[in-house]
């Protein structure tokens, strides 16, 4: 029976802007329910709202990883999920984006798979995440600029 190969959860990087971004927008909403509650139908309304988007901003923030499979990578964003299978996977590149995408800086990995289409990700730890990815498809094509990261 052949070996199982070993399933490994990488977490997302996590820079300075998106920091700002959801820690300040949490910080707004929290101060500005605080300040203007009171119990009337807008007051209530907006606690539901700023609740919701305060709860989706955190789900994010802790929700976003990538679980490398054996034969699949599933790429989480909170309640966002995406799978890509391995052999889809043709390509490697290093990107630099602020685009809403599944990654937590700035600094990213843009997969392209299948004809068309890619995915940015930011895994904490590049190097490895890209060795276990072509451990599982060594078809990949990883440009210079990755494997010097």
């Amino acid at each position: 029976m052949p070996e199982r190969v070993r399933e490994i959860l990488f977490a997302s990087k996590k820079d300075g802007v998106y920091f700002a971004a959801v820690w300040i927008t949490v910080a707004v909403i929290a101060v500005s329910i605080g300040l203007e509650f009171s119990f009337d139908v807008v007051s209530v309304l907006w606690l539901l709202f700023g609740l919701l988007l305060i709860g989706f901003l955190l789900w994010l923030w802790f929700g976003t990883n990538y679980h490398v499979g054996e034969e699949t990578l599933t790429i989480r964003n909170g309640p966002l999920v995406y799978r890509v299978a391995m052999e889809d996977i043709h390509r490697i590149r290093k990107v630099k984006s602020v685009l809403a995408t599944p990654a937590l800086s700035v600094d990213r990995l843009a997969l392209e798979y299948g004809k068309y289409r890619d995915i940015h990700v930011s895994p904490k730890n590049e190097q490895e995440f890209v060795r276990v990815l072509l451990a599982r498809n060594p078809r990949i094509e990883v440009d210079e600029k990755v494997l010097g990261c």
